[in-house]
Protein backbone atom coordinates (compact mmCIF):
# COMPACT_ATOMS: atom_id res chain seq x y z
CA UNK A 1 0.00 0.00 0.00
CA UNK A 2 1.04 3.14 -1.11
CA UNK A 3 2.17 5.37 1.76
CA UNK A 4 0.65 8.37 0.54
CA UNK A 5 -2.83 8.99 -1.12
CA UNK A 6 -2.81 10.93 -3.95
CA UNK A 7 -5.42 12.16 -5.94
CA UNK A 8 -4.12 12.82 -8.98
CA UNK A 9 -7.69 14.16 -11.08
CA UNK A 10 -7.20 17.79 -9.45
CA UNK A 11 -3.64 17.49 -10.71
CA UNK A 12 -1.99 19.93 -13.24
CA UNK A 13 0.99 21.05 -13.82
CA UNK A 14 1.07 25.08 -14.35
CA UNK A 15 -1.39 27.73 -13.96
CA UNK A 16 -0.49 28.30 -17.71
CA UNK A 17 -3.53 25.72 -18.58
CA UNK A 18 -6.62 25.91 -18.11
CA UNK A 19 -8.24 22.98 -16.08
CA UNK A 20 -12.44 22.56 -15.19
CA UNK A 21 -13.18 23.14 -11.50
CA UNK A 22 -16.20 23.94 -9.25
CA UNK A 23 -18.42 26.61 -9.40
CA UNK A 24 -15.89 29.91 -8.40
CA UNK A 25 -17.19 32.75 -6.69
CA UNK A 26 -19.06 35.00 -8.63
CA UNK A 27 -17.72 38.46 -6.96
CA UNK A 28 -17.57 41.04 -9.93
CA UNK A 29 -14.38 43.78 -10.22
CA UNK A 30 -15.12 47.14 -9.92
CA UNK A 31 -15.54 48.75 -12.84
CA UNK A 32 -14.33 49.27 -15.55
CA UNK A 33 -12.32 46.12 -15.07
CA UNK A 34 -14.77 43.36 -15.59
CA UNK A 35 -14.19 39.92 -16.59
CA UNK A 36 -15.46 39.15 -20.02
CA UNK A 37 -14.66 37.80 -23.18
CA UNK A 38 -13.07 40.60 -24.71
CA UNK A 39 -10.94 40.71 -22.31
CA UNK A 40 -9.59 37.38 -22.58
CA UNK A 41 -8.98 37.71 -26.36
CA UNK A 42 -7.20 41.13 -24.95
CA UNK A 43 -4.46 39.53 -23.17
CA UNK A 44 -4.26 36.83 -25.65
CA UNK A 45 -3.55 39.57 -28.58
CA UNK A 46 -1.29 40.98 -26.23
CA UNK A 47 0.95 37.42 -25.29
CA UNK A 48 0.94 36.73 -28.69
CA UNK A 49 2.22 40.49 -30.16
CA UNK A 50 5.30 39.74 -27.58
CA UNK A 51 5.93 36.14 -29.29
CA UNK A 52 5.89 37.89 -32.56
CA UNK A 53 7.78 40.95 -31.19
CA UNK A 54 10.65 39.18 -29.45
CA UNK A 55 11.35 36.52 -32.25
CA UNK A 56 11.77 39.21 -34.34
CA UNK A 57 13.86 41.77 -32.39
CA UNK A 58 15.94 39.05 -30.67
CA UNK A 59 17.02 37.17 -33.56
CA UNK A 60 20.52 37.59 -34.20
CA UNK A 61 22.19 35.75 -37.53
CA UNK A 62 20.63 32.08 -38.32
CA UNK A 63 21.18 29.10 -35.99
CA UNK A 64 22.19 31.32 -33.14
CA UNK A 65 20.29 31.69 -30.04
CA UNK A 66 18.00 34.65 -29.44
CA UNK A 67 19.82 37.75 -27.99
CA UNK A 68 19.88 38.71 -24.31
CA UNK A 69 19.29 42.11 -24.81
CA UNK A 70 18.13 44.61 -27.90
CA UNK A 71 19.38 48.36 -27.61
CA UNK A 72 17.78 51.74 -30.00
CA UNK A 73 19.54 52.88 -32.02
CA UNK A 74 16.90 55.36 -32.97
CA UNK A 75 13.49 56.21 -31.39
CA UNK A 76 12.09 53.23 -34.19
CA UNK A 77 15.04 50.96 -34.32
CA UNK A 78 16.11 48.59 -32.55
CA UNK A 79 19.18 46.02 -33.03
CA UNK A 80 20.34 42.83 -31.13
CA UNK A 81 23.36 43.23 -28.91
CA UNK A 82 25.72 40.70 -29.18
CA UNK A 83 25.56 38.80 -25.78
CA UNK A 84 23.16 35.23 -26.84
CA UNK A 85 20.42 34.54 -24.12
CA UNK A 86 21.37 32.88 -20.92
CA UNK A 87 19.39 29.79 -19.95
CA UNK A 88 17.19 31.64 -17.22
CA UNK A 89 16.16 33.61 -20.51
CA UNK A 90 15.71 30.67 -22.34
CA UNK A 91 13.61 28.91 -19.56
CA UNK A 92 10.90 31.43 -20.05
CA UNK A 93 10.56 31.81 -23.48
CA UNK A 94 10.07 28.27 -24.21
CA UNK A 95 7.17 28.67 -20.88
CA UNK A 96 5.83 32.08 -23.28
CA UNK A 97 5.73 29.07 -26.55
CA UNK A 98 4.06 26.36 -24.74
CA UNK A 99 1.47 28.78 -22.98
CA UNK A 100 0.74 30.17 -26.18
CA UNK A 101 1.18 26.90 -28.27
CA UNK A 102 -2.67 26.14 -26.63
CA UNK A 103 -4.40 28.78 -29.41
CA UNK A 104 -2.10 29.44 -31.94
CA UNK A 105 -0.46 27.35 -34.27
CA UNK A 106 2.62 29.58 -35.23
CA UNK A 107 3.48 29.59 -31.54
CA UNK A 108 3.44 25.55 -31.78
CA UNK A 109 5.91 25.20 -34.85
CA UNK A 110 8.13 27.74 -32.78
CA UNK A 111 7.84 25.26 -30.39
CA UNK A 112 8.71 22.17 -32.09
CA UNK A 113 11.76 24.10 -33.30
CA UNK A 114 12.78 25.35 -30.05
CA UNK A 115 14.91 22.59 -28.68
CA UNK A 116 17.73 23.75 -31.50
CA UNK A 117 18.10 26.49 -29.24
CA UNK A 118 18.54 24.53 -26.60
CA UNK A 119 21.17 22.56 -27.46
CA UNK A 120 23.94 24.61 -27.80
CA UNK A 121 23.77 25.39 -23.88
CA UNK A 122 23.67 21.58 -23.24
CA UNK A 123 26.89 20.11 -21.21
CA UNK A 124 28.09 16.93 -19.68
CA UNK A 125 30.36 17.44 -17.00
CA UNK A 126 31.06 14.55 -13.99
CA UNK A 127 28.43 12.10 -15.90
CA UNK A 128 25.72 14.26 -16.04
CA UNK A 129 24.18 16.71 -18.60
CA UNK A 130 22.58 19.76 -17.76
CA UNK A 131 22.10 23.50 -19.19
CA UNK A 132 25.22 26.02 -18.87
CA UNK A 133 23.80 29.58 -18.34
CA UNK A 134 25.46 30.74 -21.73
CA UNK A 135 25.77 28.53 -24.89
CA UNK A 136 28.67 27.25 -26.72
CA UNK A 137 32.05 26.19 -25.15
CA UNK A 138 33.08 28.30 -22.79
CA UNK A 139 33.28 27.36 -18.82
CA UNK A 140 31.33 25.22 -17.41
CA UNK A 141 28.60 27.48 -15.54
CA UNK A 142 25.52 25.66 -14.16
CA UNK A 143 22.76 26.93 -12.32
CA UNK A 144 20.01 24.48 -10.81
CA UNK A 145 17.58 26.86 -11.12
CA UNK A 146 17.72 27.98 -14.44
CA UNK A 147 17.46 24.08 -15.35
CA UNK A 148 14.29 24.13 -12.96
CA UNK A 149 12.90 26.85 -15.10
CA UNK A 150 13.90 24.53 -18.55
CA UNK A 151 12.44 21.31 -17.01
CA UNK A 152 9.21 23.25 -16.14
CA UNK A 153 9.19 24.73 -19.57
CA UNK A 154 9.77 21.54 -20.86
CA UNK A 155 6.62 19.64 -18.66
CA UNK A 156 4.34 22.82 -20.08
CA UNK A 157 5.74 21.92 -23.44
CA UNK A 158 4.93 17.99 -23.14
CA UNK A 159 1.50 18.72 -21.83
CA UNK A 160 0.24 21.15 -24.61
CA UNK A 161 1.96 18.90 -27.48
CA UNK A 162 1.76 15.50 -26.12
CA UNK A 163 5.27 14.62 -27.68
CA UNK A 164 7.35 12.19 -24.85
CA UNK A 165 10.44 14.20 -26.28
CA UNK A 166 9.66 17.20 -24.01
CA UNK A 167 8.59 14.66 -21.20
CA UNK A 168 12.23 12.80 -21.52
CA UNK A 169 14.05 15.79 -21.72
CA UNK A 170 12.71 17.74 -18.36
CA UNK A 171 13.18 14.09 -16.46
CA UNK A 172 16.61 14.27 -17.80
CA UNK A 173 16.95 17.48 -16.73
CA UNK A 174 15.63 16.94 -13.44
CA UNK A 175 18.57 14.81 -12.62
CA UNK A 176 20.86 17.12 -13.07
CA UNK A 177 18.53 19.52 -10.82
CA UNK A 178 18.54 16.50 -7.88
CA UNK A 179 22.39 15.94 -8.58
CA UNK A 180 22.70 19.50 -6.47
CA UNK A 181 21.20 18.23 -3.39
CA UNK A 182 23.22 17.16 -0.51
CA UNK A 183 23.28 16.86 3.48
CA UNK A 184 24.99 19.75 4.14
CA UNK A 185 22.96 22.50 6.14
CA UNK A 186 20.17 19.13 6.47
CA UNK A 187 19.41 19.10 2.92
CA UNK A 188 18.17 21.41 0.44
CA UNK A 189 20.03 22.39 -3.16
CA UNK A 190 22.52 24.10 -3.98
CA UNK A 191 22.08 27.51 -6.50
CA UNK A 192 25.27 26.98 -8.58
CA UNK A 193 27.39 23.75 -9.70
CA UNK A 194 30.77 25.54 -9.89
CA UNK A 195 29.97 27.14 -6.43
CA UNK A 196 28.56 24.99 -3.95
CA UNK A 197 28.19 27.75 -0.54
CA UNK A 198 24.67 28.67 -1.00
CA UNK A 199 21.17 26.94 -0.84
CA UNK A 200 18.25 29.72 -1.95
CA UNK A 201 14.83 29.77 -2.21
CA UNK A 202 15.05 30.14 -5.80
CA UNK A 203 16.90 26.85 -6.21
CA UNK A 204 14.44 24.83 -4.15
CA UNK A 205 11.18 26.19 -4.61
CA UNK A 206 10.70 25.74 -8.28
CA UNK A 207 12.41 22.16 -8.09
CA UNK A 208 9.10 21.46 -5.65
CA UNK A 209 7.17 22.74 -8.25
CA UNK A 210 8.95 20.64 -11.23
CA UNK A 211 8.76 17.60 -8.96
CA UNK A 212 4.74 17.86 -8.24
CA UNK A 213 4.28 18.16 -11.81
CA UNK A 214 6.25 15.18 -12.95
CA UNK A 215 4.33 13.35 -10.09
CA UNK A 216 1.08 14.51 -12.12
CA UNK A 217 2.39 13.60 -15.27
CA UNK A 218 3.78 10.15 -14.06
CA UNK A 219 2.21 9.14 -11.32
CA UNK A 220 5.31 8.00 -9.34
CA UNK A 221 5.43 8.93 -6.18
CA UNK A 222 9.07 8.92 -6.05
CA UNK A 223 8.82 12.70 -7.07
CA UNK A 224 6.08 13.53 -4.09
CA UNK A 225 8.72 11.90 -1.63
CA UNK A 226 11.48 14.66 -3.11
CA UNK A 227 8.97 17.23 -3.46
CA UNK A 228 8.24 16.69 0.30
CA UNK A 229 11.69 16.37 1.39
CA UNK A 230 12.44 19.45 -0.64
CA UNK A 231 9.42 21.58 0.88
CA UNK A 232 10.42 20.52 4.40
CA UNK A 233 13.79 21.91 4.32
CA UNK A 234 12.70 24.98 2.64
CA UNK A 235 9.82 26.26 5.08
CA UNK A 236 12.20 25.02 8.02
CA UNK A 237 15.61 26.83 6.93
CA UNK A 238 14.25 30.09 4.87
CA UNK A 239 10.85 30.96 5.60
CA UNK A 240 10.14 34.21 7.69
CA UNK A 241 8.37 34.81 10.37
CA UNK A 242 5.56 36.64 8.55
CA UNK A 243 4.97 33.90 5.74
CA UNK A 244 7.48 35.31 3.12
CA UNK A 245 10.92 33.12 2.20
CA UNK A 246 14.21 34.49 2.92
CA UNK A 247 16.38 34.65 -0.37
CA UNK A 248 19.38 31.95 1.15
CA UNK A 249 21.25 30.11 3.87
CA UNK A 250 25.18 29.99 3.34
CA UNK A 251 27.55 27.19 4.11
CA UNK A 252 28.65 29.09 7.72
CA UNK A 253 24.70 28.75 8.66
CA UNK A 254 23.79 32.30 8.31
CA UNK A 255 20.90 33.38 6.63
CA UNK A 256 20.20 36.16 4.00
CA UNK A 257 16.97 37.94 4.87
CA UNK A 258 16.76 39.35 1.84
CA UNK A 259 12.97 38.69 0.32
CA UNK A 260 11.61 38.12 -3.40
CA UNK A 261 8.09 38.11 -4.82
CA UNK A 262 9.51 35.20 -7.20
CA UNK A 263 10.29 32.91 -3.86
CA UNK A 264 7.01 34.31 -2.41
CA UNK A 265 5.28 33.06 -5.70
CA UNK A 266 7.33 29.73 -6.42
CA UNK A 267 6.28 28.96 -2.75
CA UNK A 268 2.69 29.98 -3.18
CA UNK A 269 2.31 27.53 -6.24
CA UNK A 270 3.84 25.18 -4.24
CA UNK A 271 1.18 24.79 -1.81
CA UNK A 272 -1.58 25.24 -4.39
CA UNK A 273 0.26 21.75 -6.07
CA UNK A 274 0.35 20.02 -2.60
CA UNK A 275 -3.09 20.56 -2.21
CA UNK A 276 -3.99 19.81 -5.89
CA UNK A 277 -2.00 16.25 -4.97
CA UNK A 278 -3.51 15.47 -1.43
CA UNK A 279 -6.17 17.25 -0.68
CA UNK A 280 -4.57 18.40 2.80
CA UNK A 281 -5.81 21.47 4.01
CA UNK A 282 -2.74 22.48 5.73
CA UNK A 283 -1.29 23.27 2.07
CA UNK A 284 -4.17 25.96 0.88
CA UNK A 285 -4.18 27.81 4.67
CA UNK A 286 -0.76 28.08 4.31
CA UNK A 287 -1.05 29.53 0.66
CA UNK A 288 -3.56 32.13 2.06
CA UNK A 289 -1.34 33.43 4.50
CA UNK A 290 1.86 34.02 1.70
CA UNK A 291 -0.59 35.17 -0.55
CA UNK A 292 -1.90 37.73 1.48
CA UNK A 293 1.86 38.97 2.60
CA UNK A 294 3.18 38.51 -1.02
CA UNK A 295 0.04 41.48 -1.47
CA UNK A 296 0.70 43.65 1.31
CA UNK A 297 4.26 43.75 0.44
CA UNK A 298 4.49 44.07 -3.39
CA UNK A 299 1.46 45.04 -4.82
CA UNK A 300 0.90 48.38 -5.62
CA UNK A 301 -2.30 50.80 -4.56
CA UNK A 302 -3.00 50.83 -8.20
CA UNK A 303 -2.50 47.40 -8.97
CA UNK A 304 1.16 47.33 -10.28
CA UNK A 305 3.84 44.49 -8.68
CA UNK A 306 6.38 46.40 -6.96
CA UNK A 307 9.41 44.00 -8.56
CA UNK A 308 10.96 42.73 -11.55
CA UNK A 309 9.09 41.63 -14.67
CA UNK A 310 11.12 37.87 -14.24
CA UNK A 311 9.70 37.95 -10.49
CA UNK A 312 6.44 39.43 -10.70
CA UNK A 313 5.21 36.99 -13.38
CA UNK A 314 6.27 34.29 -10.82
CA UNK A 315 4.35 36.00 -7.93
CA UNK A 316 1.30 36.35 -10.14
CA UNK A 317 1.87 32.82 -11.62
CA UNK A 318 0.73 31.79 -7.78
CA UNK A 319 -2.22 33.91 -7.53
CA UNK A 320 -3.32 31.82 -10.47
CA UNK A 321 -2.80 28.66 -8.53
CA UNK A 322 -4.18 29.86 -5.41
CA UNK A 323 -7.34 31.18 -7.84
CA UNK A 324 -7.79 27.50 -9.08
CA UNK A 325 -7.47 26.17 -5.71
CA UNK A 326 -9.61 28.21 -3.56
CA UNK A 327 -12.27 29.39 -6.03
CA UNK A 328 -12.14 32.83 -4.87
CA UNK A 329 -11.90 35.74 -7.29
CA UNK A 330 -10.05 37.79 -5.16
CA UNK A 331 -6.85 36.31 -6.70
CA UNK A 332 -7.94 36.27 -10.43
CA UNK A 333 -8.72 40.12 -10.17
CA UNK A 334 -5.54 40.89 -8.63
CA UNK A 335 -3.80 39.52 -11.30
CA UNK A 336 -6.19 40.82 -14.24
CA UNK A 337 -5.06 44.28 -13.00
CA UNK A 338 -1.66 43.92 -12.36
CA UNK A 339 -1.55 42.55 -16.03
CA UNK A 340 -3.64 45.62 -17.24
CA UNK A 341 -1.30 47.81 -15.51
CA UNK A 342 1.37 46.58 -17.31
CA UNK A 343 0.00 47.07 -20.50
CA UNK A 344 -0.87 50.47 -19.97
CA UNK A 345 2.12 52.06 -18.66
CA UNK A 346 5.07 50.11 -18.86
CA UNK A 347 5.35 49.13 -22.31
CA UNK A 348 7.46 51.34 -24.69
CA UNK A 349 6.20 52.71 -28.54
CA UNK A 350 7.41 49.62 -29.88
CA UNK A 351 5.52 47.84 -28.06
CA UNK A 352 8.36 46.22 -25.57
CA UNK A 353 8.01 45.89 -22.22
CA UNK A 354 10.50 47.68 -19.25
CA UNK A 355 12.09 45.77 -16.69
CA UNK A 356 9.72 47.04 -13.77
CA UNK A 357 6.10 46.03 -13.56
CA UNK A 358 5.35 49.09 -11.54
CA UNK A 359 6.93 51.94 -13.46
CA UNK A 360 6.99 53.29 -16.98
CA UNK A 361 9.43 51.65 -19.32
CA UNK A 362 12.35 54.36 -19.61
CA UNK A 363 12.73 55.18 -23.07
CA UNK A 364 15.32 54.43 -25.23
CA UNK A 365 16.80 51.89 -22.63
CA UNK A 366 17.34 48.37 -24.45
CA UNK A 367 15.15 45.59 -23.32
CA UNK A 368 16.04 42.30 -22.27
CA UNK A 369 14.34 38.96 -23.57
CA UNK A 370 13.56 37.58 -20.30
CA UNK A 371 11.82 40.86 -19.74
CA UNK A 372 9.41 39.96 -22.67
CA UNK A 373 9.20 36.53 -21.97
CA UNK A 374 7.72 36.84 -18.03
CA UNK A 375 5.29 39.64 -19.51
CA UNK A 376 4.35 37.11 -22.50
CA UNK A 377 3.48 34.17 -20.40
CA UNK A 378 1.43 36.33 -17.75
CA UNK A 379 -0.77 37.47 -20.57
CA UNK A 380 -1.21 33.79 -21.73
CA UNK A 381 -1.87 32.59 -18.45
CA UNK A 382 -4.39 35.53 -17.42
CA UNK A 383 -6.54 34.77 -20.43
CA UNK A 384 -6.63 30.90 -19.39
CA UNK A 385 -7.78 31.72 -16.45
CA UNK A 386 -10.36 34.41 -17.55
CA UNK A 387 -11.13 31.42 -19.83
CA UNK A 388 -11.91 29.37 -17.30
CA UNK A 389 -14.08 31.95 -15.38
CA UNK A 390 -16.57 32.64 -18.04
CA UNK A 391 -17.19 28.91 -19.06
CA UNK A 392 -18.01 28.43 -15.20
CA UNK A 393 -19.62 31.61 -14.54
CA UNK A 394 -22.63 31.48 -17.23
Amino acid sequence: MPKYRIILIGCFSSALLPLAMSRMDTVTLPTPVQINRSLEMKMRRWGQALVARSEHAFSRSAGKPLARRVRYVSSRRTVPMSAAATAWDQGLFILMLAAGAHHYPADAILLHRYPRQLKPYWRVAKGIGGYNADPGRGPLDRYYDDNEWITWGLLLAYRVTHDPAYLSASETDFRFVLSGRNKQLGGGIFWHEQAKNYKNTCANAPAIIDALQLLCITHDLRFLRIAKTIYHWVNTHLQSPHHLFYDGERLNGTINKKEWSYNAGAMLTANCLFYNATHRRIYLDRAYLIAAAAQNKWITSDGGVRDIGPFAWVLLNGYLHLYRVSHRVRWLRTVIVAMLYLHRHCKDPKGLYGHRWDEPARRNHSRSLLDQAAAGIGFFQTADAIHIYLRINK
